[in-house]
């Protein structure tokens, strides 16, 4: 019995391997970071100043007038939930926020191991050879860029990034930026965390 239970623990750890790294492609993946002596107190209005691309970012969909448009307000409204307000008027800000968009094609590739366990009456054994099973696959991925940086000297005080997996026909990408925004400015370090006692 003990060899059947650790056969069949190996059959479903190797099937959830197999179902989390499926999936893995379709999360977010982000990080932000700031500069250490900044005091975001300071800051209490910005402007969405402009938007930039990557060099190597041709795609229409992606850069579209609509799409820069929605990035500009979900970061304009993430701000503003956090405490600070869209200046009146541009010149005044004391935030340029800055951002772009990239897509490119990535491979994926998984490979399993197969040590073919056979069976000899009840009780399971591995007989050789052993096998590799290889999977490959071609999906696109949106890249988010987020700066923020000091109006009066230009210095870049926050940034966040994000990488995700977007659909082929992008039905998804009003959600996804969506998403990516959210999860950047919940470390945005503005209004600052209360002490616990």
């Amino acid at each position: 019995m003990p060899r059947l239970r650790q056969a069949l623990y190996f059959a479903c750890l190797l099937f959830v391997c197999r179902l989390f790294a499926g999936c893995s492609s379709s999360r977010i993946t982000h990080s932000t970071d700031r500069a250490p002596a900044a005091d975001f107190n300071q800051y209490r209005s910005f402007v969405v100043v402009d938007y930039y691309r990557f060099r190597n970012d041709k795609d229409p969909v992606v850069n579209s007038d609509l799409n820069r448009q929605r990035m500009a307000r979900l970061i304009t409204d993430a701000l503003i939930s956090k405490g600070l307000s869209p200046a009146a008027e541009p010149a005044n800000a004391q935030l340029h926020v800055k951002f772009r968009m990239d897509l490119q094609t990535q491979q994926e590739f998984q490979q399993s191991f197969n040590n073919n366990w056979g069976w000899v009456g009840w009780r399971p054994y591995p007989y050789y050879p052993a096998s590799m099973n290889t999977y490959q696959r071609q999906y696109e991925e949106l890249t988010v860029v987020i700066d923020i940086v000091d109006a009066r000297n230009d210095r870049l005080l926050w940034q966040g990034w994000a990488f995700a997996e977007i659909d082929k026909k992008r039905k998804k990408l009003p959600v996804l930026q969506a998403a990516i925004v959210e999860r950047l400015f919940s470390e945005y370090p503005f209004p600052p965390q209360k002490n616990k006692r």
